[in-house]
């Protein structure tokens, strides 16, 4: 979903921790670097950090 790679792990889109469901419509595939990366954060967090690592 995030990336190019194989998406091995689920990831869910809305992390359980910040208000989100185990459910169909938050539940995306992801690499393992892509979720480990985004971790907790949501969406747009994780996105933001990347961009900001990515032009430094």
């Amino acid at each position: 979903m995030y990336c190019d790679a194989p998406g091995g792990t689920v990831d869910h889109v809305i992390p359980l921790s910040r208000g989100g469901q185990h459910a169909e419509g938050n539940l995306v595939p992801a690499c393992k670097s892509c979720n480990s990366s985004k971790g907790d954060k949501l969406l747009i967090e994780w996105l933001l950090v990347k961009r900001a690592n990515a032009m430094r």
